[in-house]
């Protein structure tokens, strides 16, 4: 009776397992991943103090140091990564993590120490002389410290500055070689000393213009004012000057493009008017198209109070201060000066006279507008070392190139290899296009030229692009919209050095708002946190199929064999 129940139970199994197997049944489930933490290096320097402190704040996890060799970071969208960067270097964060990055940030404490907070480069024309304006902080005792300013292997400008405090902010002169976009590197030599200069050197992107730009100087009536002024852009070869002077009601003098109409305007990328007071009703209109619409620069160059009809273009009320002795406007010196108390918070004051506004800059429309309350400085130009002429250059300058009708500008000036450029352009007119045809391309050195895809952004003639910057040096792009044709480029730069305090600050602003945290080496608490409390990473769903394992072949085998042999010991068939 046992030998017939053991033979029907084997014969049972086997029969069991084969319908399972016919079956097939599968289930699937997830389990948590290994706490693995991605530990990303973005410094210069030895990062093991750094390792060493997360790995005691973070017992059980397992660190995995990895190199930033491209743009962005190396993180997979369900890894786990603290950014350890001390401001030498620049990435990107990737946005599909689903935990969001955190960063941990290193800083040089060891005196003596020299850094570079920032810079701003201004000038880029190949006919004129540049400055560079460098903030700078020391530590420790620094008594000199030698600034230069390269391009390539080149030196193209120096400054030495003596340690007074413990900052500093240093105009450093600079001549451009070459036109086209350029990579210019700042550097304060190291101190005596010093441990570190990841944080001595900064790279900016200049475009080195060598086109004039043109400037209409328009003299309602003759005036001492801006006939100074005029003299003063036509010696520089960065502008291309027409001008006009109304001698009588049917008489004028000047070239044959200083006329006050739309079609020059449109071409003007700065118009300067002497003796506002005097302009009509419909000359003042068509200024204010000229800068509303047009999104020109207008500098008003006023000798009396009163502005008459263009009253509007002043934009604020004046009052006349009269002096005995010269007085300074910013750079300037004068004796008749134009103040105001009611400048508006989009204003900008470039000079003041005493406590109040003299020379100030206001946006109207796409334009702005300039009023020059000296209105007397021409007088006392020996009396401010050249300034009145290096004055009005720059500014002209600088409202040339806000001026133009045509403008192609990149989001950044200098960008690392591998990133894709983003630029606007826009097209401004007295009367805009009813429709606009717009096409660029763009090339790298001396390579093919390739077309760029241009997409509408904002307002009639405003388009955005971009492009791909695969290789250091150079690349430009060639714009045309209607009958115009402009062309930019950006530098491009292998790991161009932005400046350590930038850098950080960057970084810190992108990882915040992604959620991120943010800690330093003496406090790698915050970070230590943040990466315990957020979400575990869990691994893929698996399905699993256990009958179709080999090993099942064991016992149904076994089972029908054991069965097959108890029943011949029974004499069974």
């Amino acid at each position: 009776m046992n030998a017939i129940l053991l033979r029907g139970a084997l014969r049972s199994v086997a029969v069991l397992i084969g319908i399972v197997a016919v079956i097939d049944p599968a289930w699937s489930s997830a389990r948590s991943a290994p706490r693995d933490l991605v530990a990303v290096n973005l410094t210069s320097s030895d990062i093991r103090a750094a390792l060493a402190s997360l790995h005691s704040s973070l017992p059980g996890w397992n660190l995995i140091p990895r190199e930033t060799e491209g743009p962005r970071i190396p993180c997979g969208a369900e890894e786990k990564c603290v950014v350890i960067a001390d401001g030498s270097r620049d990435a990107g964060i990737p946005t599909d993590l689903r935990s969001p990055a955190s960063l941990l940030t290193i800083r040089p404490t060891i005196s003596p120490n020299v850094s570079l907070q920032s810079v701003v480069v201004g000038g880029g024309h190949v006919a004129a002389a540049g400055t560079a304006r460098v903030e700078l902080t020391r530590e420790g005792d620094v008594a000199r410290t030698q600034i230069e300013i390269r391009d390539g292997a080149a030196v193209i400008g120096t400054a030495t500055h003596e340690w007074t405090s413990a900052s500093a902010s240093v105009d450093v002169p600079w001549w451009p070689i070459e036109t086209g976009a350029r990579t210019l590197r700042i550097e304060a030599r190291a101190a005596d000393g010093e441990s570190t200069g990841i944080d001595n050197a900064i790279d900016v992107g200049v475009t080195v213009e060598g086109v004039k730009a043109a400037v209409l100087v328009y003299d309602a009536r003759p005036s001492w004012n801006s006939t100074f002024v005029r003299r003063a852009l036509e010696d520089d070869a960065r502008f291309m000057v027409d001008y006009r002077v109304r001698l009588a009601p049917a008489l004028s003098a000047g070239t044959a493009n200083g006329r006050l109409d739309s079609r020059l305007l449109d071409a003007a990328s700065v118009v300067v008017i002497g003796g506002p007071d005097v302009l009509t009703a419909g000359e003042v209109s068509l200024l204010e198209q000229y800068v509303r619409v047009r999104g020109g620069t207008l500098v008003l160059l006023p000798e009396r109070r009163d502005p008459g009809q263009a009253a509007r273009l002043f934009g604020t009320s004046w009052s006349e201060h009269l002096t005995a002795a010269p007085e300074r406007v910013g750079p300037l010196y004068a004796t008749e000066i134009l103040r105001s108390d009611e400048v508006a918070r989009t204003s900008t004051v470039l000079a003041r006279s005493g406590s109040l506004a003299s020379i100030v800059a206001a946006p109207s429309g796409s334009g702005r507008v300039i009023v020059s309350g000296a209105m007397d400085a021409w007088r006392y130009r020996d009396l401010d070392a050249g300034a009145f002429d290096r004055f009005w250059r720059s500014l002209i300058a600088e409202g040339a190139a806000a001026g133009e009708g045509l403008q192609l500008r990149f989001v950044r000036a200098l960008e690392p290899t591998g990133a894709r450029a983003r630029f606007t352009l826009r097209d401004r007119r007295m009367t805009p296009l009813s429709t606009v045809d717009a096409g660029a391309v763009f090339r790298c050195e001396d390579g093919a030229a390739h077309v760029v895809r241009l997409w509408p952004a904002g307002s009639l003639g405003e388009f955005a692009g971009e492009v791909p910057l695969a290789r250091t040096g150079s690349c430009s792009v060639e714009a045309t919209v209607g009958d115009r044709h402009v062309t930019s480029a950006v530098a491009v730069a292998d790991r161009p050095m932005r400046g350590t305090k930038p850098t950080l600050a960057s970084l810190a602003q992108r990882v915040d708002r992604a959620g991120g945290s943010i800690g330093s080496l003496e406090n790698v608490s915050l970070v230590a946190r943040a990466v315990e409390s957020s979400p575990p990473t869990m691994s893929p769903v698996v399905t699993t199929h256990p009958m179709r394992t080999w090993w099942w072949m064991i016992p149904f085998a076994g089972c029908l064999s054991l069965e097959w042999w108890l029943r011949r010991r029974g004499g069974l068939r």
